[in-house]
């Protein structure tokens, strides 16, 4: 009996005393079972990087573009599987572009190269109902290919020419818009209408007597205007008649002459600027009459 309980004894502090060691042990052994766990498709998918299109690359590097410079403006291009820059090489080529404007091109703005040939024919010809030549797109291409191939909604595109025309702007005009702001014609039909609609009623309220001639000189003197928001420009306006106390004629003069460049900066920014020129005005030594004169 004493034999039974001495064996006992010692068998439990065999298993009690090294249950530290064997709880250790059995973890070791489960962690290792969990870093050897096959991961999932889903988490795979998450750590990996999508790779660049191998080929893409290649015939860019024919093509004379600048990899660099196109990875650091649009970097996702380089992973698409379906792309069509020889497409578009043909297509330029066409109507007069050189080779190393091409490569100029796509460099600058490399989601040129998933224009389908289709829509770039459509825009073309919408682009030549504004310009005289081929040439004259293609040298604006290689100035701002964003202003053509920013947006491939061709439909868009031809409602707000027709529309723009409609209010009386010039092939000129129109063609300062799609050089000098062209996202005018990205926004869509009923943003350009608010715009036009919201100047037309200044002009009303000021007194003019031909509300769509005031709408083209606002818009020929600042093209970028169509490009922003009525709250920014109404802003302006407000601060303009307020700070120069000016009466609905002398403002009405001031808006269609110098005073349209600066109606469509922040009212944050007008106020600092005007702030700027009275701080310089006033360390010349001029009063504060003299400074709103000279204003």
């Amino acid at each position: 009996m004493m034999a039974l309980r001495k064996v006992w004894s010692m068998g439990k502090r065999f298993l009690f005393g090294s249950r530290g060691w064997m709880i250790q042990y059995s973890a070791e052994i489960f962690l290792k079972s969990v870093s050897f766990r096959p991961c999932s498709g889903k988490c795979g998918s998450e750590d990996r990087e999508p790779s660049e299109n191998g080929n893409l690359l290649n015939n860019l590097l024919t093509m004379g573009v600048d990899i660099d410079l196109a990875r650091r403006r649009q970097p996702g291009v380089f992973n698409r599987v379906g792309t069509n820059e020889q497409e578009l090489r043909t297509f330029l080529l066409s109507k007069g572009a050189s080779d190393k404007v091409i490569g100029s091109i796509i460099s600058r703005y490399p989601r040129a190269i998933t224009r389908t040939p289709e829509g770039l024919s459509k825009r073309w010809e919408l682009w030549r109902k504004i310009m005289a030549s081929d040439l004259e797109i293609v040298n604006i291409l290689e100035r701002s290919p964003e202003s053509f191939f920013r947006s491939n909604n061709n439909l868009n595109l031809e409602n707000n020419i027709k529309f723009l025309c409609s209010v009386g702007l010039t092939n000129k005009c129109l063609c300062r818009l799609l050089t000098r702001a062209p996202r005018t014609f990205s926004n869509s039909l009923n943003l350009n209408k608010q715009m036009v609609e919201f100047l037309q009623e200044i002009g009303v309220s000021l007194g003019h007597n031909d509300p769509t001639d005031f709408v083209r000189k606002i818009i020929s003197k600042n093209p970028s205007i169509l490009t922003q928001s009525t709250k920014r420009v109404k802003a302006n306006i407000e601060f303009l008649q307020s700070t120069f106390n000016l009466n609905t004629e002398g403002l009405l003069l001031l808006i269609c002459g110098p005073g349209a460049g600066i109606l469509d900066l922040s009212n944050d920014c007008t106020k600092r600027n005007y702030a700027n020129i009275q701080e310089k005005l006033l360390s010349l030594g001029c009063t504060d009459e003299e400074d709103a004169l000279s204003s």
